[in-house]
Formats: C-alpha cells, structure tokens, sequence
C-alpha cells in the first residue's frame, strides 16, 4: 500500500500515507517495509531527511535479506539430500 500512495498508483498520491504504511510493514518485522522506510528517510518522503535512521534501517534490512536467502539456501540444500520419491 505504502507505494501506491508514494507513486499515486490507482490512488492518490500521499506521501505521508506512503510513509505511514512503510513504518508499520518495518514496524511488523517486513524486510521490505524496513528499507523503503530508511528511503523515505533518505529522501525525505513523508518525514524529514535524517541519514542515521536512513543507515540503520538499511543496514538491518540488508542483515535480514541476508539471512533469509541463507535459509532459502539451506532450505534447498536439505531437500537435494532427501530420498528422492516415485
């Protein structure tokens, strides 16, 4: 929803909307949500510019990503050693 309201996309265009519903996917843990967060703080979107915030939102949420791909790589990993079934 955040970028329907930040590109006007069917709705309207609000970026204070767009910045409110990008702090509260961040707000439930959505990696997503946490960087376009840290973009509207980077770009001063809905919020004033403040580049800590913008640097510490997008350094979790590149922590995060990373994680989840090693887990989607274990994840495979695990299933090529499983007995394959007929």
């Amino acid at each position: 929803m955040g970028e329907l309201y930040e590109l006007g996309k069917g709705i309207e265009k609000d970026v204070l909307m767009s910045f409110q519903f990008y702090k509260k996917s961040a707000e439930k843990g959505y990696v997503n949500g946490k960087y376009k967060l840290g973009y509207c703080y980077n770009h001063g979107i809905g919020t004033d510019v403040d580049k800590e915030k913008t640097f510490d939102l997008y350094k979790i949420a590149a922590e995060e990503e990373i994680m989840m791909h090693k887990k989607v790589l274990q994840f495979c990993m695990n299933r090529e050693k499983e007995p394959k079934k007929i």
